[in-house]
């Protein structure tokens, strides 16, 4: 019985240290510290190479950092590792951020099939709705811009 006692407890406090430590990271990343959040989400990586969250989350400190080839791969990681719930509020935030989403694909279900297509097709949408209101307005025009077109 001691044993599994002490077994649990070490599992409760790699657990704790393991929040605390992605906490840190989170804090780091909202202070512009973007090496430090980095470091302390990768380092959770090692351990949960597979949380859509965290994977999400180093992609978008490497976008900060402009390094956006490397956080476009996360960022597909992480989109094949989530949970539908939490794919929603992914794509919506990389489209908050102006990532065109339009290549991605997922390997889950119907269901993340279903949530993607239609967060591609709200993206499209809107970016044609931007490119009418700006084909709209005569400042481009006196530019000498006559229409400007979105190829997906």
């Amino acid at each position: 019985m001691k044993k599994y006692i002490l077994i649990l407890s070490c599992l409760s406090i790699c657990t704790v240290h393991a929040w605390f430590d992605e906490l840190r990271g989170v804090r780091a990343y909202k202070s512009g510290d973007y090496g430090q959040a980095k470091q302390l989400l990768q380092k959770q990586l090692v351990d949960d190479p597979h949380n859509g969250q965290l994977l999400f989350n180093v992609g978008d400190v490497l976008y900060k950092e402009k390094q956006f080839d490397k956080a476009e791969a996360y960022f597909k990681d992480a989109i094949k590792n989530l949970k539908d719930n939490e794919l929603t509020s992914v794509l919506d935030q990389l489209i908050e951020q102006g990532v065109d989403i339009s290549g991605v694909q997922v390997e889950g279900g119907k269901a993340q099939y279903d949530i993607l297509k239609s967060k591609q097709t709200e993206q499209a949408e809107f970016q044609e709705k931007v490119i009418r209101q700006i084909n709209n307005e005569e400042i481009y025009k006196d530019q000498g811009i006559i229409e400007l077109t979105y190829h997906p």
